[in-house]
């Protein structure tokens, strides 16, 4: 019940999401951001093809972890 999922996302600010596609959550992301998009909100979306949960957090050891922290960064 607590989940944004269920909530109301109208006019919430900008929203970047990036979710690995192999996490088991990234249906989660990807659910959260449609919905956003669908209240309005101006989202994004970025899957990491191949990548795991919280990916970005590997950077700099992982090329794709660098590039997903550079991406959020520039957000």
């Amino acid at each position: 019940m607590i989940s944004p999922l269920f909530g109301d996302l109208k006019g919430l600010p900008p929203i970047f999401t990036i979710a690995g596609v192999d996490d088991e959550l990234f249906e989660d992301g990807e659910k959260f951001y449609l919905k956003a998009k669908e209240a309005g909100v101006d989202a994004t979306f970025m899957p990491g093809k191949g990548m795991i949960h919280c990916y970005p957090l590997l950077a700099p050891m992982f090329r794709e972890g660098t590039e997903a922290m550079g991406e959020i960064v520039s957000y």
